[in-house]
């Protein structure tokens, strides 16, 4: 406030109706304006003077309850035709970080999220957030993600929604003005309506998110603590009808057979359609022919040493993301990344009253079946009723068909909040999976019992899943287990203006158990217990430390292609291998750093150093050491770069030699031509090295059994490398409306990171175009 006062200005018109936050004044009645304004961040014509102005904020992270440091005023007022909001943001001078990034891409910067429950049911949301340059970062906000206490895991950045904004810096800090079309968004089919609101914004210089509304981190719902826009009336969607021509093209090459020349295949030219009508303001239609699913940057490599299990990628494919919020379900049942390659597809989803409905239908092509000669089917439904207040409970069902064969999955689930701070996530259901003639069915269930107090709270978990059940059209990463997870958490938060904002100390207990064994009260085939200390300094620093303990038992299943070659005299034979022992004295610590975002860099780094733990691939305890290091650099508005390291080093404890090494440095450089145009580079190097397999115990040879031809294989050491080189021009004006144009090209090379001997292996360039027709 006092900066705003030494610099003459006038926080808002004394014809304003004001609203602050902070004094529980959240039920906000906004004028309605048949008027039209220039989306240029002046918040200069008369109209703003007539605006509802929300203020008073109140920080929510890293401690919630305060006043908010610095001053923030949002101006809002709607038209027959769309929302209008305005933003000023007072800062102090030169403390505003603000570049010219691609959409969703403002992270680094200081920005604004308007959240808006236009169903006004306090589970789902949209966002629509502006860095102080305008640059767009849009998306939804569900109630379900958010499972973690005060970490914003509710927003999901994928969908893009078409609407204006425009900013500029001031000399009070920024100034945002932004309008959003009622054609853009869905929301309740009534004459008179009234939506729920917050406002959250980040301010990087402290690292400080504050809300409009006052926010309790200790809230089992955020969007449940949110304001209201009442009595909204007269608002005009008309008809939404979009249509979205696309074209593709491409061509690859590969070296030639003979080791001299390059062979490139003949041009492909691909065209599809997307199309979308509103049936109702709360219900949209979509449908795809042939339609590109290319993606314009590969997915972040992740180290696959050590894994048992699959590695999660996100959705971010156009026609998956429209409405996908309604596809969510607990343990992710409904992946949408299973239809590789759909032929076409219809969806439908919105909110019909107190009902989420979501059904997609999608034909893949024939060549991700079994058989190649059918094309499998995806019929995918989620329906969810809202409860009380913040309650819910769903239901779930998804369809995959080959030929003959299916996979089918219904499960039921419910998510109950009571006394503000507690919640009760139950689902059960199970698959039926037909296989070459063979049915068989199993069943999934899961419950959670969680308290999100402001110093103590805890969340205890039980999750079953039996070893035959199947989610073809979901992501399940482990079956076969009956796994627990036990948390309790206490929190301390420091003085204004102290060196430690926030401390919270958490002690983690995890088990899993073999599903069939679980009823017998068995020993757990693996426990973890995590101490967890984690601190948020003053200026946005963080830092946690969180020594952890495990058991193992080696699973058979695991290793039943493994044997033994054995030398007697001068006989060599081949016998069953049996995995050692249990592992019971696995312990590490695990370390996370990272600075705040300042105007120019930033960086964060992860270690795992686990002097006794576990090497799945050979079932032998190993010294585990993994770093995860990330550093961004803005040396201008336009320019950002973007370099991440991963390596993961096993060493095995009984004799100190090499298991395995794997290592994936990337770097990304970005160059911003226009808020709608950049270009840019992508590199990314995958190492790994891997030992031939001894026995735990003799450091005999390992065979593994060749699954074509039945014998066994003895291992030998490997080494793997792939160099990956991407190039992009994009121009993107509107979300739907795009131009890319790129080339890729792989190399190999045997030697880690030498970069000297690099032969190229495949390339491509890629073309597409495609334009948003909107009626």
């Amino acid at each position: 406030m006092f900066l705003e006062m030494c610099l003459g200005l006038q926080l808002f018109s004394p014809d304003s109706l004001v609203f602050r936050g902070r004094n529980g004044e959240l039920d906000v009645r906004i004028p309605r304006i048949d008027a039209a304004v220039t989306i240029d961040g002046s918040l200069d014509e008369p109209v703003w003077n007539r605006a509802a102005v929300l203020t008073g904020f109140s920080q929510y992270l890293p401690v919630d309850r305060r006043v908010a440091e610095d001053t923030t005023q949002v101006l809002v007022w709607y038209s027959p035709t769309a929302v209008h909001v305005g933003i000023r943001a007072f800062a102090a001078p030169g403390s505003v970080n603000a570049t010219l990034a691609d959409r969703d891409k403002i992270d680094s910067d200081d920005f604004v999220q308007i959240l808006i429950d236009t169903h006004d049911d306090r589970r789902q949301a949209l966002v629509f957030g502006v860095n102080p340059l305008g640059v767009q970062a849009d998306g939804t906000w569900s109630e379900g993600r958010q499972l973690e206490r005060g970490a914003q895991t509710g927003v999901d950045l994928t969908r893009d929604f078409v609407f204006d904004s425009s900013g500029r810096l001031t000399e009070f800090g920024y100034a945002v003005e932004i309008r959003i079309p009622f054609k853009s968004i869905s929301f309740q089919a009534r004459e008179t309506q009234n939506w729920g609101i917050n406002v959250l914004r980040k301010v990087q210089r402290s690292g400080h998110v504050n809300t409009w509304a006052p926010a309790l981190q200790a809230g089992a719902s955020f969007l449940g603590q949110s304001g209201r826009l009442t009595g909204l009336t007269g608002i005009d969607r008309g008809i939404v009808i979009e249509m979205t021509p696309v074209a593709t093209a491409s061509m690859t090459g590969q070296a030639a057979g003979n080791g001299t020349g390059w062979d490139y295949e003949a041009p492909e030219t691909e065209f599809g359609f997307d199309g979308r009508v509103a049936l109702r303001p709360n219900l949209n239609l979509d449908g795809t022919l042939n339609p590109d699913y290319s993606q314009v940057e590969a997915d972040v490599g992740q180290i696959m040493s050590n894994q048992r299990f699959a590695l999660y990628y996100a959705e971010k494919r156009p026609f998956f993301l429209e409405g996908i919020e309604h596809f969510d379900t607990p343990n992710r049942l409904i992946y949408t990344r299973r239809v590789v390659n759909p032929i076409a597809g219809a969806k439908l989803a919105g909110k019909l009253g107190r009902w989420g409905v979501g059904f997609l239908s999608a034909v893949d092509n024939k060549s991700l079946s079994a058989s190649g000669a059918d094309n499998p089917v995806f019929n995918l439904l989620r329906v969810r009723r809202d409860l009380g207040e913040n309650s819910w409970a769903g239901f779930a069902y998804t369809d995959r068909i080959e030929g003959s064969d299916y996979n089918r999955v219904a499960v039921a689930d419910t998510r109950l909040i009571f006394g503000r701070i507690y919640f009760v996530q139950l689902q059960a259901g199970a698959s039926v999976n037909r296989n070459a003639g063979r049915s068989s069915t199993a069943p999934l269930w899961e419950a959670i019992v969680s308290r999100t107090g402001r110093r103590y709270g805890f969340n205890y978990r039980v999750t079953g899943i039996h070893p035959d059940f199947q989610a073809q059209s979901g992501f399940v990463p482990r079956v076969g287990e009956f796994q627990t997870s036990l948390s309790n958490s206490l929190t301390w938060y420091g003085r204004r203006g102290a060196a430690i904002e926030q401390y919270s100390g958490s002690i983690r207990f995890a088990g899993w158990w073999d599903y069939t064994e679980a009823q017998e009260f068995a020993t757990p085939t693996e426990t973890k217990i995590f101490f967890g200390h984690a601190f948020t300094f003053r200026g946005g620093w963080t830092m946690s430390l969180t020594p952890a303990w495990e058991t193992t038992a080696w699973d058979p299943d695991l290793y039943r292609d493994y044997a033994i070659e054995r030398t007697t005299g001068s006989s060599v034979d081949t016998v069953a291998f049996t995995p050692p022992g249990r592992v019971d004295d696995a312990y590490g610590i695990l370390m996370r750093f990272a600075t705040p975002e300042f105007d120019w860099y930033s960086a964060n780094l992860a270690v795992n150093l686990f002097p006794h733990d576990v090497g799945f691939v050979e079932a032998t305890k190993v010294n585990l050491y993994r770093i995860t290091a990330e550093a961004s650099f803005r040396p201008t508005s336009q320019l950002r770069i973007n370099a991440r390291y991963a390596r993961l080093v096993l060493d095995r404890d009984r004799d100190g030699t090499s298991l395995s090494t794997s290592q994936i440095p990337r770097l990304r450089v970005e160059y911003q031509l226009l808020r709608s145009a950049f270009v840019r580079f992508v590199g990314q190097y995958e190492w790994a090295k891997q030992d031939a397999l001894r026995d735990p115990r003799t450091d005999e040879p390992i065979l593994i059994r060749n699954s074509a031809a039945g014998d066994y294989i003895r291992t030998t050491p490997q080494t793997t490398s792939n160099l990956r080189v991407d190039f992009l021009f994009s121009y993107r004006p509107t979300p739907g409306t795009v131009a890319f144009v790129g080339y890729g090209s792989s190399f190999d090379d045997d030697r880690s990171l030498a970069l000297r001997d690099l032969k190229r292996q495949v390339d491509g360039f890629f073309v597409k175009l495609s334009y948003r027709f909107r009626l």
